[in-house]
């Protein structure tokens, strides 16, 4: 039977674990998560275990789990110490091509970085905690421009990177989702714009962008409705039509199991609000 995927409620965040042997922290997620998290080892060692094999992270390794694959990970028992930063993310789709990576494993992306980019990479990590836990208003922004910052030196490392480019049939797709979030989309029109079959174009789909068109096209909505949130003085009722969702109680009902709180609750709590 498939586990299911552990839901995170914050759907962007940087973080930092020290383990040592006081502090081991294991993580085990038979069904993965339903988002992207990137590990980068600072020091020491990791230890990731993958159908019954271990394999290690050092530093310089950065490692991304594709949504709902399986992570156990944890310190390496021994050398009992693991320093590693991380986030959680959702990606934008202009990273999506960033992110073909050499699989260790299948869904578990690995690149070792050269000693140049190491420390720019841990840098922009840092960065992105110290931002995160600030009081800046578009602190969120700010941390996502440093997160595509990674991916972008990240590239540079990547061998894979001339040949493993996401497929421009899908590019086109995901470029049609973006213009078009704010009205009615059937998989029949993103099949159409790709040139394939529906059953062809949602296979490939989520092969390329470990998620469904629906899952991306949710994404995109909301990203645009938190926006507005923020940045506007709209009614619940016209975020809702200006972003796509059938009508404002569907809205602030996926809205809220996003977010874990109402579109409203989320407008009042954020700083300068």
């Amino acid at each position: 039977m498939r586990n299911n995927p552990h839901v995170f409620h914050i759907r962007f965040m940087f973080g930092r674990g020290v383990n040592h042997r006081q502090n081991p922290h294991h993580v085990d997620r038979p069904g993965g998560t339903d988002i992207w998290i990137l590990e980068y080892t600072a020091s020491g060692r990791g230890r990731i275990r993958t159908r019954g094999e271990d394999w290690h992270a050092t530093p310089g390794d950065i490692i991304i789990f594709r949504p709902e694959v399986p992570q156990d990970y944890g310190m390496d028992p021994e050398t009992g110490d693991w320093d590693h930063l991380w986030v959680c993310f959702a990606p934008r789709p202009a990273w999506l091509e960033l992110l073909h990576w050499p699989e260790r494993t299948p869904g578990i992306l690995r690149l070792t970085l050269p000693r140049e980019l190491q420390g720019r990479v841990q840098t922009r990590l840092e960065e992105g905690i110290d931002l995160m836990r600030g009081p800046l208003k578009r602190r969120e922004d700010l941390a996502m421009n440093l997160l595509e910052g990674v991916l972008l030196w990240c590239d540079t490392a990547n061998p894979a990177n001339a040949q493993a480019r996401l497929d421009p049939r899908i590019r086109q797709a995901l470029a049609f989702i973006c213009d078009n979030y704010d009205r009615r989309i059937t998989l029949a029109e993103l099949a159409t714009c790709a040139g394939l079959s529906p059953s062809r174009f949602s296979h490939l789909f989520r092969e390329q962008t470990g998620q469904t068109p629906w899952q991306c096209l949710e994404q995109q909505r909301l990203a645009r409705a938190g926006e507005l949130l923020l940045m506007s003085g709209k009614t619940i009722a016209e975020i809702a039509r200006q972003t796509g969702f059938p009508n404002p109680f569907y809205f602030s009902r996926v809205f809220a199991r996003r977010h874990q709180r109402s579109p409203r609750a989320f407008r009042r709590q954020q700083p300068g609000r």
